[in-house]
């Protein structure tokens, strides 16, 4: 299946688009955002410490939290979705990933299975020990030892572990593609084209008023409306450094506006390089959570003024869909 991967800088439509695309048998994609690829810790973060930033402290580290990770992403139930909403409201960090459930949706063991053969393959078996800053309490003690592995070796065993896992998935069989809808895909671009060199992204962009009036109402956005609008800025700036210097032809941009008023249309561009005509989809397309102009009920007088000032360029937002070979 061909990678697609959509970012943006949060509650921009990435779960819009994703969901979009998932809703026809083209392409398949978990029903929440994947986080164990760009996430701390995650797949990206194991592939750079064992290579350029690997010693064998690090290398033990590193793949002790990564198997972290995939364990607390495995499972949810609405029990534990419940209580991590409940620790959010009271400001009490709830454990993480609590309710991200990857296997919700594949077999039961699909995470760990998928990525075994990465952990044997990268480690050299484990020794009695610990470092002087290892985390407390481990029992037993162990040092996960590793070498170097340098990243045109390791790359192609992890992509082929994260392609396992969206192959488990309902219907991936007749599917021409995945999505993979985790925010800041768009900052880790180059990272993700050098893993999947036959991937395509999707940049999908808002009103930053919108994405800040969505951003004040979450538990991660922030309630400052100068700092949050700062954050959403700081991604927009680092996201322009990237694009120019990734793959011409498999990076499509396109805004949550446009794809609110005419879906098809906005898509058509992407669809037509992947070879797939809009007649032959039986997607249905539902944009009645896309919030378009959310930021006239949410925002105050001063609230507009602050994000104007931060965003004079981009006020509004663009209404067109652009490709990177233009």
């Amino acid at each position: 299946m061909i990678p697609v991967f959509i970012g943006g800088t949060g509650r921009s439509g990435t779960t819009i688009l994703k969901r979009s695309l998932a809703a026809s048998p083209e392409f398949v994609g978990f029903r929440n955002e994947m986080r164990v690829i760009v996430d701390p810790d995650g797949v990206l973060d194991l592939w750079n410490s064992l290579d350029e930033g690997w010693s064998p402290y690090k290398g033990d580290t590193s793949l002790k939290r990564f198997s972290s990770l995939l364990q607390s992403a495995r499972s949810t139930n609405l029990g534990k979705r419940a209580l991590s909403r409940a620790l959010s409201y009271v400001r009490i960090s709830p454990p993480r990933y609590l309710a991200l459930g990857l296997e919700d949706e594949v077999q039961n063991g699909a995470v760990p299975r998928a990525f075994e053969g990465v952990i044997n393959e990268l480690s050299l078996g484990n020794s009695e020990g610990t470092w002087i800053g290892s985390v407390a309490g481990q029992l037993p003690s162990t040092i996960t030892e590793t070498r170097r592995w340098p990243k045109a070796t390791s790359g192609p065993v992890l992509a082929s572990a994260v392609r396992s896992l969206f192959e488990a998935l309902p219907g991936a069989s007749h599917a021409r593609g995945f999505v993979e809808d985790t925010p800041f895909n768009i900052l880790y671009a180059r990272e993700l084209f050098q893993l999947f060199p036959d991937m395509y992204l999707i940049h999908i962009y808002r009103d930053p008023r919108d994405v800040i009036a969505s951003h004040l109402e979450k538990s991660w956005g922030g309630k400052d409306v100068a700092r949050t609008a700062q954050r959403v800025r700081a991604i927009l700036d680092r996201w322009a450094e990237i694009r120019d210097k990734l793959p011409q032809g498999r990076v499509f941009e396109m805004s949550l506006e446009a794809f609110a008023a005419s879906p098809w249309a906005t898509l058509g561009p992407f669809l037509k390089t992947l070879g797939i005509e809009q007649e032959n989809s039986t997607a249905r397309i539902s944009v009645e959570k896309a919030n378009i102009g959310r930021w006239r009920r949410k925002l105050s007088t001063e609230d507009i003024s602050v994000i104007e000032k931060i965003f004079p360029d981009l006020y509004g937002g663009r209404d067109d869909v652009v490709n990177n070979n233009k």
